[in-house]
């Protein structure tokens, strides 16, 4: 609807399923993620990798993992004015790629391990 509405037909690009993506989100001027439900949001740590500005719901884990830059409420109109506000300024940009940066950090396998371990310690 937002596509249609907007005339970005041309400059949007829905793929749907990919089995490998990574080279689409390499390419990727911005991640947006659409979840009404959302789990983990492995995806947008994905996308953090490629230093892409992650959109989101903030449904799920994802305030944890993307935090509130690029937030959005889940509306066409909502995510319009975000996109407006943060998609023309490069300071902005670059801010969201930083900001990426340091969010993927907290979500390595190391970090995950090191965490597990410490759950079982504290039960043992």
């Amino acid at each position: 609807k937002l596509k249609k509405n907007n005339n970005l037909k041309n400059i949007i690009k829905l793929l749907g399923y990919k089995k490998q993506p990574y080279p689409y989100i390499q390419k990727a001027d911005i991640f947006v993620l659409t979840s009404k439900y959302e789990g983990f949001g492995i995806t947008a740590i994905e996308a953090f990798n490629f230093d892409c500005p992650v959109f989101h719901t903030g449904k799920g884990s994802l305030k944890e993992i993307a935090n509130t830059n690029g937030l959005y409420d889940g509306t066409s109109e909502s995510l319009r004015t975000c996109l407006e506000k943060n998609l023309y300024s490069s300071a902005i940009r670059k801010e969201m790629i930083e900001q990426g940066r340091s969010l993927r950090n907290n979500f390595t396998w190391e970090n995950c391990h090191k965490d597990t371990m410490q759950i079982y310690k504290n039960f043992i």
